[in-house]
């Protein structure tokens, strides 16, 4: 059977070629798609308008969403893009939002290879257990899709359960709260994760 002995510091160059070659791929053919089928009203053409909005004012101001000129946030609490506005700023245009997008999504596998790590995983289990998050289709098929704030999802929930993992609780709050501000219904991944750690260490 197929194996290898490494340790977590070797395992970190072949990690992070693939999570390199994999956003670079999957960027390069969504921009393809992007620029040969143009932009949707929805979702594409909202975040189009939106970022331009806050990179003139702040505002986020869309009027195709609802057809009429009103901020985004009104309709989803996605305060987290504002994080984003920075490289906007520098490189305005869709395609900035779509590799960026690839980018956020696939470095959830740094929490990843760091919760393994640190459940005793070594050689080839720790590095296919990064794989398996690589590869995944749940994270790579969105990113098709054009731009949606649900991609800082996956990285921001791997850092929350290692925040847990390490008992780290300054990390666990300032993941909690950016979880929180991706969109109003994730708060309930908080709230949820929350309820079982308040069961799972009832009496330690």
């Amino acid at each position: 059977s197929f194996s290898f002995r490494a340790s977590g510091s070797s395992l970190i160059i072949p990690v992070i070629a693939v999570t390199i070659i994999v956003p670079g791929f999957v960027t390069a053919t969504s921009v393809v798609i992007y620029k040969s089928f143009g932009t949707a009203t929805f979702d594409m053409g909202i975040f189009n308008q939106m970022f331009h909005s806050m990179r003139k004012n702040l505002s986020a101001v869309t009027t195709c969403e609802r057809g009429y000129a009103l901020s985004h946030f009104r309709v989803h609490g996605s305060y987290i893009l504002y994080l984003l506005l920075p490289v906007y700023s520098i490189f305005p245009s869709g395609e900035t939002l779509i590799v960026s997008q690839a980018v956020i999504v696939l470095s959830g596998v740094i929490p990843v290879f760091l919760i393994a790590k640190k459940r005793g995983f070594k050689g080839t289990t720790l590095f296919f257990c990064c794989m398996i998050y690589v590869f995944s289709l749940v994270i790579l098929s969105p990113c098709y899709f054009h731009f949606h704030e649900n991609a800082f999802l996956p990285p921001l929930l791997m850092w929350l359960f290692y925040a847990v993992e390490s008992k780290k609780h300054i990390l666990f709050y300032i993941m909690s709260f950016l979880v929180c501000i991706v969109k109003e219904d994730a708060t309930l991944f908080v709230i949820c994760f929350c309820l079982y750690l308040i069961f799972e260490e009832k009496g330690k």
